[in-house]
């Protein structure tokens, strides 16, 4: 669905302040994955989820959307026609109108929808994020931080991405608020088949959710591959500052220790089938 080839993005560029934020990336997400992006802050994901989501031009290299340069088009984001929605950090910062039906029918309406659709597909974004219609007529500053990040996130389900890009999406949310909204980001991407690019800085969020994950350090792509790959061998995430999930820190611990449990788990449900396992074996 989306390719980029050899993206570098400089900022301040010939002036005193130039700074290289991306250097030469190059990688493709298919139609359909669900795909995390990690790194410390300043390693470059949100230059390149911005520059997927055509909000700025690459200073170098070329972006493709279904097979299609969009690199040099004037207006991407008009072009793309809704093809790709991106959910910015603390998204309830955007909400601002009176209720919540008119902040999930914004987006649609901009795009001159009728009235007819526009209530369609409101309703159906609801559905997608389980907002209940009872809520509509409420305004969105009297939901919850979950609520509210749900209710943003389906604003822009209302225009019909085909890839949905969420930008730290559980930034700042206590615990039940960052499991709800994870959770319903991962149920819409089972039942319903869109393609998710998900940045985090929490290894934990990103392996319990996604298939593939990106990782990021200073501007370049240092491991691209399904989750199992690049926890296989934790020493290049190590190297370069970042570290595996806690569970399977505790799995290799318990491994060495001497038990015979895999030390290659990664989420906390695989952990505990695993160790169950072993309990039944031992008692």
């Amino acid at each position: 669905m989306i390719e980029l080839k050899n993206i570098s993005y400089v900022y301040s560029k010939d002036s005193p302040f130039e700074t290289a934020a991306l250097s030469d990336v190059t990688l493709s997400i298919g139609e359909g994955e669900f795909v995390g992006i990690i790194g410390h802050t300043g390693s470059g994901k949100s230059t390149l989820v911005n520059i997927m989501g055509g909000i700025v031009k690459p200073t170098g290299g070329r972006v493709y959307i279904d097979g299609e340069d969009i690199t040099e088009m004037k207006s991407v984001t008009k072009k793309l026609g809704g093809k790709i929605g991106v959910v910015f950090q603390y998204p309830e910062y955007q909400l601002f109108e009176e209720t919540v039906y008119k902040d999930i029918a914004f987006g649609p309406k901009n795009l001159g929808i009728g009235a007819d659709e526009i209530d369609k597909r409101v309703r159906e974004a609801a559905k997608m994020t389980n907002i209940s219609e009872e809520l509509f007529e409420k305004s969105p500053f009297e939901l919850s931080g979950g609520q509210k990040r749900r209710v943003a996130i389906a604003g822009i389900l209302s225009m019909k991405p085909k890839m949905l890009i969420l930008d730290e999406p559980a930034a700042g949310l206590d615990p039940g608020g960052r499991e709800e909204i994870l959770g319903q980001i991962k149920k819409m991407h089972s039942e319903y088949g869109i393609t998710v690019v998900l940045v985090s800085h929490s290894m934990e969020d990103v392996a319990e959710i996604c298939e593939k994950v990106i990782v990021m350090a200073k501007g370049k792509v240092i491991k691209y591959s399904h989750m199992d790959e690049v926890f296989k061998d934790s020493t290049e995430l190590k190297n370069n500052g970042l570290s595996v999930p806690e569970v399977t820190e505790i799995m290799s611990e318990l491994k060495k220790a001497g038990l015979s449990v895999r030390d290659d788990i990664y989420r906390m449900d695989d952990a505990v089938s695993e160790l169950l396992a072993l309990y039944g074996e031992v008692r």
